[in-house]
């Protein structure tokens, strides 16, 4: 059975980082990192990140989690996302979805895939909520516009999006990026993927939750390191307001969000 969790998963971190501690995962690797040292060398977070290094801690399926699934019996909580959810650049008990766990209770699941977005998402609790006992699903996929995929000739799930020429090895045309642009096609592929979530949540007995969009530019002085580590993705005041909006709609049962929000706008020509 783990072989094919694997072959399902490996569009992520591949077989080889499964049950491993990895020092960097793209976008935030080592090269980038020295070469923003190198710019900045009196920034004291990114030396404080230099002499502290971020370990990505892996579980048997490639999981930024500390559990392998093996206990069926005891009840957790599962997260869905992509690098933010995942916490690229950040250490882990700086993320939402890890401060959230520890404020709740539970076993921590996160089943984040950095560069995903809601398909993903669907896909993965689709193959890992028969073998967990979910209390919470919470779900936060602010990229609306990434479209998952399977592509055959290397056994890969990999995600497209209008915003990228590449991805990885793919090259993707105009024409195609036009498509996956247009705003019928996204709400289409967000609902259908909501959809089947809201099925599994209800299937296993698991409330779920949702929140709106936020935006990256939000900063508190009053954080160190308040950068992620890559300067790429947003800093700890984003982690921060994540975890606030998401214990203020499990406190108090929100409603769940259910419209897609994306910076990137539909196309309206080709690119």
């Amino acid at each position: 059975m783990k072989g094919d969790y694997y072959s399902q998963f490996k569009r992520v971190f591949m077989r080889k980082h499964a049950n491993s501690i990895v020092n960097y995962t793209t976008p935030d690797n080592e090269e980038l990192f020295k070469e923003n040292l190198a710019k900045y060398p009196d920034n004291k977070e990114l030396l404080h990140y230099r002499d502290n290094p971020i370990k990505y801690a892996l579980n048997d399926y490639g999981f930024r989690t500390p559990d392998n699934f093996n206990n069926a019996e005891e009840e957790g909580n599962v997260f869905l996302g992509c690098s933010h959810t995942f916490g690229i650049g950040h250490y882990l008990e700086n993320t939402w979805s890890w401060r959230l766990n520890q404020k709740i209770g539970g076993k921590f699941w996160n089943l984040s895939a950095p560069g995903t977005g809601i398909g993903t998402a669907a896909r993965l609790l689709g193959e890992f909520k028969n073998k967990l006992k979910i209390k919470n699903i919470f779900l936060y996929t602010p990229f609306c516009y990434r479209y998952e995929v399977y592509e055959a000739k290397k056994g890969v799930w990999i995600n497209i999006s209008p915003a990228n020429v590449f991805h990885h090895y793919i090259e993707v045309s105009d024409e195609v990026r036009f498509i996956l642009g247009q705003e019928e096609n996204m709400r289409l592929n967000w609902r259908t993927n909501l959809a089947a979530i809201k099925y599994y949540a209800h299937e296993v007995g698991a409330k779920l939750f949702s929140i709106e969009n936020i935006d990256f530019y939000v900063n508190n002085n009053d954080n160190f390191p308040e950068i992620a580590r890559d300067i790429l993705h947003p800093g700890v005041s984003y982690q921060d307001l994540v975890y606030d909006k998401f214990l203020d709609a499990y406190k108090n049962n929100l409603p769940l969000w259910e419209e897609p929000a994306s910076s990137f706008k539909p196309l309206k020509t080709l690119i």
